[in-house]
Parts: structure tokens; sequence; C-alpha cells
């Protein structure tokens, strides 16, 4: 039979450290710095976006996985007592799935 819908999946990684949020995607390569600060917005239907966060398009698992791993080596670490390569930030992956029914577009 025909698919009904079709799927796009995408992906954004951020960290919240010390009370600031940071895009994990665009730390560290200056060409896509946005000067603009991330803010957290939250939608009339309860949704909650990201104002300014590099989304990327993820076309398989290997691409999100890809993207984990940029992200995770753009995250702030800091030594404590018990690690020394603790991370001292919180981590926020986000994967977003757009459905599109192909009969109503």
């Amino acid at each position: 039979g025909k698919k009904r819908c079709d799927y796009e999946v995408f992906g954004s990684m951020l960290e919240l450290y010390q009370q600031n949020l940071v895009d994990l995607l665009a730390k560290g390569d200056e060409s896509k710095i946005k000067k603009k600060a991330l803010n957290v917005r939250q939608e009339k239907n309860g949704a909650v976006s990201i104002e300014n966060l590099i989304e990327e398009q993820c076309h398989n698992a290997e691409d999100l996985s890809t993207l984990m791993d940029r992200g995770n080596e753009q995250r702030t670490t800091a030594s404590t007592a018990m690690n020394s390569e603790s991370s001292r930030s919180h981590l926020v992956l986000i994967v977003r799935i757009k459905s599109t029914n192909r009969e109503t577009k």
C-alpha cells in the first residue's frame, strides 16, 4: 500500500551550564554561532521551543548518533574531587519528528 505520511527527524543539543543555555551544535564553530541568546518559549498550545537553537535534519540513526557525538564533544567539563573529567552541565537532547499527511498536506 501507499504511505499515508512522510516523516522528517530533526535533532538539537544544548547544555545548561551555570544558568546559561549553550547550543552544543554551534559551540566551537564560529560560522554557526549566532549572536542572539537562546530563549525558552512556551507556546499557547503548551509546546516548549528554544529560539535561535540550531536544528539539523537527521536522515537515519547514524546521522542522529553523529549529531549526539558532536554535541557531547562540546560539553563543558571541569574536574571534581570524584572525577577528573566530570561534566558540570546538564544536557538536553531534542529530537523532533515532523509528520506530514500526504493526503491532506
